[in-house]
């Protein structure tokens, strides 16, 4: 809410003029004004690096809040990865393939998202579809 009394509107809440009804909300949707700038802050301190907060304290508590909104056991059952490709590739090496399983990986994926799976599959005897 705006106040107590008046509901904030959808609009209210990104940085769209008033005569634009914006409906692509995949790939290029527009950031919430909050995104916005908690992002410039972000990019803001990276001219600083020396000064920046222990992120530590932050991870906690979104690994503490996703573990419930995913309904996880423990925030430690939550891991926080500096990239897809990354936590793709961790997965790889972590998930066990007896010999002749599959792995299957959609048409037209990039790079970071097939070699892992071929590695597995490749380590552990398996094929990838």
């Amino acid at each position: 809410m705006a106040d107590d009394q008046t509901p904030m509107s959808f609009g209210e809440l990104f940085e769209l003029p008033d005569d634009v009804t914006y409906l692509d909300g995949a790939g290029r949707s527009p950031l919430l004004k909050s995104c916005r700038i908690l992002g410039q802050e972000a990019v803001m301190s990276k001219t600083h690096p020396w000064q920046m907060k222990d992120e530590q304290p932050l991870l906690q508590k979104v690994r503490g809040a996703f573990a419930r909104l995913v309904g996880a056991a423990s925030p430690d059952d939550i891991a926080i990865m500096p990239s897809t490709s990354y936590a793709i590739s961790t997965a790889a090496r972590n998930i066990p393939m007896a010999e002749g399983q599959y792995a299957l990986v959609l048409e037209q994926q990039m790079a970071s998202n097939v070699l892992p799976w071929q590695d597995l599959c490749r380590r552990c005897k398996g094929e990838l579809l």
